[in-house]
């Protein structure tokens, strides 16, 4: 029985070592991890976060690619309708959305973490220095026009859901009202008009990622959002 109660306290001495050391490796930080505040130390630093926010609208990323068209319904009287070839998207695109639906859990976390992106690059830009202050505005306004279409698909989707603009972010955010949630789109898309250009011709990293949100893209959003929004925000006249 000593013996036994001996290997016991041999067996707990090494069980707390071991968890202080998993506790010191906790603290470690990872040898290629790059910090906001260095990240955007310099322009080209943030501009490389900024394609980072683009990533939900790339070609081939199917997030947003599922909704090149919206459901329109059958306007031909023949029962073919338009919209997703995928039937969970069209779902989606119906706001039929049921909890079996492939899409809906993770394209609600997939949104937001691109979000996340977006604010991150708002927050921490501010204080890069850019030889062009006017790319700073544009840069700014590239990642609010990929904010305001990603809080509008939400919106589309889910109905009312949180709005998280802050950083570092609240942990339980409430679920906005819809007003708040379309007031913060349409300031977005306001910054957008007045900041992004009517063509990007000198694109820092050309072909693949060529495109980008221009002062065009952005009206055209706006004029949906304001098509959709809820009263008084609602906005047919404009």
């Amino acid at each position: 029985m000593k013996r036994f109660n001996i290997l016991l306290l041999t067996l707990a001495v090494l069980m707390v070592s071991m968890t202080s050391c998993f506790n010191e490796a906790f603290d470690l930080f990872p040898y290629d991890s790059v910090a906001d505040e260095a990240l955007f130390s310099t322009e080209s630093g943030a501009e490389a976060a900024l394609i980072g926010c683009y990533d939900p609208v790339t070609p081939g990323y199917y997030m947003f690619s599922a909704f090149g068209m919206e459901y329109y319904g059958d306007s031909s009287g023949t029962g073919v309708t338009s919209g997703p070839a995928s039937s969970d998207a069209q779902a989606l695109s119906q706001k039929n959305v049921t909890p079996a639906n492939s899409f809906a859990q993770r394209w609600f976390y997939e949104t937001y973490r691109h979000i996340s992106r977006c604010n991150n690059f708002i927050y921490f830009v501010e204080d890069t220095p850019f030889n062009d202050p006017d790319r700073k505005n544009v840069a700014k306004g590239e990642a609010m026009f990929i904010r305001a279409m990603s809080y509008f698909r939400l919106a589309t989707l889910y109905g009312t859901v949180p709005l998280v603009t802050n950083v570092p972010p609240e942990l339980y955010p409430e679920k906005a009202l819809e007003t708040e949630l379309y007031a913060q789109i349409i300031d977005d898309l306001e910054y957008c008009i007045s900041n992004l250009p009517d063509r990007n011709e000198d694109v820092l990293r050309p072909g693949f990622y060529e495109a980008r949100a221009t002062k065009g893209a952005a009206k055209s959003l706006l004029a949906k959002v304001l098509m959709t929004a809820p009263n008084p925000l609602y906005d047919l006249d404009r």
